[in-house]
């Protein structure tokens, strides 16, 4: 491991790149096992600007690849990001040719639930020449998010929810704190909602919001460290489905009322915050609780339709 040059984060404060550089070894899987080592180390550690150094790789396997993804993908939520440096043309070509379709299975149901979000998920039109006329119409404004859906994270309030549910083993799932243990937990909400009455456009939804809010503690309660574990509630009462997900990582700062410019957050290739976004438009409420005592505790409201 090396200390590089600083790098300007997102908050406009330097930020310190360190290098980490592949092991030299025949063994693929010994090499992808060592960078994965490396990666949730630093990240463990509060370092999320790397640098992989690849001259000791001599072909990237698929898992490598899925794995340089992933671990991009959690630096970026994290404020960070991760480069790939001194690649040779064999591991170039491995990246270009690689395609995520071989190792992806989508579910019928699943394909609207973006929209349903209100994302706009539709390829973008070819562009046309602009006359002044055009030039001088004003852009139109990003659709707001629904006025009913109650953002409220007032501590009493969560309280007596969590007094009134009663929270009992049979409603939980317990999983470590690991990414590949989410289908898990998304498998047990999913089916306690179907028995609620949701349809298939809602179950999607709530999902995929089990899934993001889970992802969400695993990269920043416990900076993916799989060693921790996971509760998570799912309750149907007098109307309402509830899901709590509780952990003892460390807290983070929740403010569902930020709004997330998603074109902006394209063009700067910023995936922190989707999440967040994604749960603010599928449920109806949303509480946190933080507390080094008893946990920490995300209570999801999804109303069911009357």
């Amino acid at each position: 491991m090396k200390r590089q040059d600083s790098t300007t984060a997102s908050n406009g404060q330097a930020s310190e790149i360190f290098e980490i550089i592949a092991k030299e070894s025949n063994d693929i899987n010994e090499q992808i096992s060592s960078l994965e080592s490396q990666v949730f180390e630093h990240f463990r550690q509060e370092h999320f600007h790397l640098k992989i150094n690849l001259r000791n790789v001599k072909i990237a396997a698929p898992r490598m690849i899925i794995f340089f993804i992933r671990a991009s993908s959690q630096a970026r939520r994290l404020g960070g990001d991760i480069e790939l440096a001194h690649i040779n043309p064999f591991v170039r070509n491995n990246l270009v040719t690689f395609s995520p379709k071989t190792f992806l299975s989508i579910e019928q149901s699943e394909d609207f639930a973006l929209l349903d979000f209100g994302e706009d998920i539709e390829p973008e039109p070819i562009p046309e020449i602009a006359t002044e006329s055009d030039r001088s119409r004003e852009m139109p404004e990003e659709p707001k998010e629904s006025a009913d859906v109650e953002n409220n994270h007032d501590e009493e309030i969560a309280l007596e929810i969590l007094q009134s549910l009663d929270l009992r083993e049979s409603d939980k799932v317990r999983i470590s704190s690991s990414p590949d243990s989410l289908y898990k937990v998304c498998d047990f909400v999913v089916q306690r909602a179907q028995k609620a009455g949701f349809d298939q456009h809602e179950l999607a939804k709530l999902k995929v919001t089990t899934y993001e809010a889970s992802l969400n503690v695993v990269e920043h309660a416990y900076f993916s460290n799989p060693d921790y574990w996971i509760d998570v509630y799912a309750i149907h009462r007098d109307g309402r489905f509830y899901i709590v997900i509780h952990d003892w990582g460390t807290s983070f700062e929740f403010n569902p009322d930020r709004n997330y410019d998603v074109e902006m957050a394209v063009k700067q290739r910023k995936t922190g915050g989707f999440g967040l976004h994604i749960i603010r438009r599928s449920v109806d409420e949303i509480y946190y609780l933080k507390d080094q005592s008893v946990g920490n505790r995300l209570i999801l409201i999804k109303k069911l339709p009357a």
